[in-house]
């Protein structure tokens, strides 16, 4: 076995920049002798990176949370829904109580509301528009509740839409 290391470092430059690099080696073998290759990755915009995406979404918990919003993606492909935490609280729903698909979201939406969700929907896929829709919702206790729902389409890039993402409140 040849010998083999990696190691990541990071070091302070300057009170407002940090440096971060991954050294790796091997042991080679050349026609000379045996030697060392060294590669050295600079991986300070990646971490940078990486911190600033940190902080976006732990704000965005932050708003999400305070604002009891819930929210939703919907992969067209497979028909899969994925509920928040906060979705599931509005509709009143447990993770054992909703299927994941578009269907059983349609069956918390009020019967008299259907049409124009459904009507919503398709246009926001058609005209590539933002979807907004305010319905009534039927909890499994039998309450009615208002909601409020917008969110978008995202196409793939042949045109097909793929997935529908948004978000939801109570009003």
């Amino acid at each position: 076995e040849k010998p083999r290391f990696e190691e990541t470092l990071s070091c302070e430059t300057s009170p407002d920049h940090d440096l971060t690099i991954r050294v790796r080696g091997a042991s080679v073998d050349l026609p000379a002798g045996r030697a060392m290759a060294i590669v050295i990755d600079d991986l300070t915009q990646k971490v940078r990176f990486e911190r600033q995406i940190n902080a976006y979404a732990e704000r965005l918990t932050v708003a999400i949370e305070a604002g009891h919003v819930g929210t939703w993606d919907w992969d067209l492909r497979t028909n899969r829904v994925e509920w928040s935490p906060w979705h599931y609280r509005i509709f009143g729903l447990s993770h054992d109580q909703f299927e994941g698909t578009a269907e059983s979201f349609y069956r918390s939406v009020h019967p008299d509301d259907r049409g124009i969700v459904s009507a919503h929907i398709v246009e926001s896929r058609t005209t590539r528009s933002p979807y907004r829709a305010t319905h009534r919702i039927v909890r499994p206790d039998g309450a009615v509740r208002w909601v409020e729902a917008q969110g978008r389409f995202l196409f793939s890039d042949s045109g097909e839409p793929i997935r529908m993402s948004g978000a939801v409140v109570d009003i």
